[in-house]
């Protein structure tokens, strides 16, 4: 079973002692885009169409600000094929509408599906303003104090 994601140290509001912070900072600074390959610019050839590789073209630059690196190639490429699917699947339901021949069109699941997908692989990817929040790093905000740290110590 896995557990919860892990939770940025900035964002991390358990209780830690200051050894346990520090590796925990060594660890994330390790996991940063630095130690790894960039991301490419150039589509790969993975990419189905000209809508999915314009998307690329697109998001990468702005990705590459949130530190995804060449082992997410995977992910974005999932996500550009989606999104072409995506609107694939909306002409097809404006053309053929909702109901073809008394059953509900096949391209609006797909829509459907698609919609998932991308929001699923978007908020891998921080393309989300949610998952963005959780990557930010608050700057020169002092570390807030539990006032109820001392409740219940000996003094």
């Amino acid at each position: 079973m896995a557990g919860r994601p892990r939770k940025h140290s900035t964002q991390d509001k358990s209780h830690k002692t200051k050894a346990e912070k520090e590796l925990r900072k060594e660890e994330e600074q390790f996991a940063g885009a630095e130690n790894f390959k960039h991301l490419g610019t150039k589509p790969p050839k993975s990419l189905m169409d000209v809508t999915a590789r314009n998307e690329y073209k697109r998001v990468v630059p702005l990705l590459i600000n949130l530190d995804i690196t060449a082992l997410d190639q995977t992910l974005v490429v999932n996500y550009c094929n989606s999104y072409s699917l995506y609107l694939q699947a909306i002409k097809a339901v404006k053309k053929e509408g909702l109901v073809i021949n008394g059953r509900k069109n096949p391209a609006y699941n797909i829509y459907l599906d698609m919609q998932k997908e991308l929001r699923a692989t978007a908020g891998q990817l921080g393309m989300t303003l949610d998952s963005r929040m959780k990557l930010v790093k608050p700057e020169n905000h002092e570390e807030e104090k539990d006032p109820y740290a001392q409740v219940g110590e000996v003094q």
